[in-house]
């Protein structure tokens, strides 16, 4: 390590992907953040993996971006979704790739940052081990599951996994060492998710830090009246079974004809048909794949009925900025997202507090709709982009000077 005391002048961020390769919220995070602390007068780079179609090296809105060509040997993800082969592969074999840690290495040693941040990207033991080594600190930020659990979101059959599978513990020990030995900070998207790795004796010497996710805020919401019958429930996001989205559909179509539900979002094709077939009716949209901001104009609550535990949430902090409430399941990170304020919280494993949930939306009058949607407006803004890369900011700073 150099020792460095004064605040980052040049920060680097490592992912998988980056714009206009954007295949989820991670990529999005990161990209708002990225640009937030450029214009905070940050030089920042990123250094990720690009198919020989992107230019290897531009600047992208102040941000400096430098693309691996190593390739993707197991197939980029797609908004159909990987077969469970692919993505295992993908997971267990991708990252144990010299020459991409290598490539990273290489990028990370000519730009000489003052700090880096990974995210994804190669194998993250070896390329921890390879940062410090060039003398340059290195923080980690926990977006997902993947450095507990092998398939990525602790979740099995539809539902969370019910203890840490034999298979996980063995593959993941190795990242564990990894972070103790060789992270300088570890950022945390959530409380949640920063205490599952902290129960699971991940990086114990490392200071951590809670930093949400970066979304911007509309710039003008439009005004929206209260929602008359039948109230209009949106889901927005990847159709698998550990997403509830068939769990929603149940709940809210037992209560009649006072409830649509408008499904957007793409999965594996043989989950997806399965879905559409079995509520192949009038009072059920499946959107297929949608503009976020152009998606929740239509509706009037989002759904986010997760079976297995969220990292964090984004979607309800998207839905916030465009002042529409959250039925969220009380699971993960959500619940640090959603509150009485701005939404609703639910029993994910009890189909009856769901449908309970709803009913009580559908009883909601005027006057409480109004605070609803302001509250979720006022919500929205603890996560702005500048808000969010202030708080990383003064982390890195306090891991440079080392007095946390």
């Amino acid at each position: 390590m150099r020792g460095v005391a004064c605040p980052p002048v040049h920060i680097l961020l490592t992912h998988g992907l980056y714009a206009p390769q954007v295949y989820g919220g991670s990529e999005r995070s990161l990209q708002h953040l990225a640009e937030a602390l450029a214009a905070l007068g940050r030089r920042v780079s990123v250094v990720v993996q690009g198919p020989p179609r992107l230019p290897e090296r531009e600047a992208m809105n102040g941000v400096g971006v430098a693309r691996i060509r190593q390739g993707f040997p197991w197939g980029l993800p797609s908004p159909q979704g990987l077969s469970f082969t692919r993505r295992f592969a993908r997971r267990v074999l991708g990252p144990w790739r010299p020459d991409l840690t290598a490539a990273y290495l290489e990028r990370i040693a000519a730009l000489r940052p003052d700090i880096v941040n990974t995210n994804f990207g190669g194998d993250l033991g070896r390329l921890w081990a390879g940062v410090r080594a060039l003398g340059i600190p290195v923080v980690h930020t926990l977006r997902t599951h993947k450095l507990l659990c092998l398939r990525g979101n602790m979740a099995r059959d539809g539902g969370p996994c019910p203890r840490p599978c034999p298979a996980c513990v063995a593959g993941c020990a190795a990242w564990r060492e990894a972070g103790a030995q060789h992270l300088s900070g570890v950022i945390g998207i959530s409380r949640y998710i920063l205490e599952a790795h902290k129960a699971a004796g991940w990086a114990p010497g490392a200071p951590m830090q809670v930093i949400p996710n970066a979304v911007p805020a509309v710039l003008a919401p439009t005004p929206r009246p209260p929602p008359a019958v039948p109230l209009r429930l949106g889901y927005l996001g990847r159709l698998i079974p550990e997403k509830g989205a068939g769990r929603l559909l149940e709940a809210a179509l037992g209560l009649g004809p006072r409830v649509t539900v408008a499904i957007a979002g793409q999965g594996p094709r043989d989950y997806v048909a399965h879905l559409t077939r079995r509520y192949a009716r009038p009072d059920v949209w499946f959107a297929g794949f949608q503009d976020p901001g152009a998606f929740l104009a239509q509706v009037d609550v989002l759904a986010m009925p997760s079976l297995f535990p969220e990292p964090f949430g984004r979607g309800a902090i998207e839905a916030f900025a465009h002042g529409v409430p959250v039925l969220a399941a009380r699971t993960g990170g959500l619940p640090e997202v959603v509150d009485e304020s701005t939404g609703w919280l639910f029993d994910p494993y009890d189909p009856a507090d769901l449908a309970r949930c709803i009913a009580d939306i559908l009883d909601t009058g005027p006057d409480a709709w109004r605070a609803r949607q302001g509250a979720c407006l006022a919500a929205a803004q603890r996560y702005s982009p500048e808000r969010v890369a202030r708080a990383t900011l003064d982390f890195y700073e306090a891991v440079l000077r080392g007095d946390i």
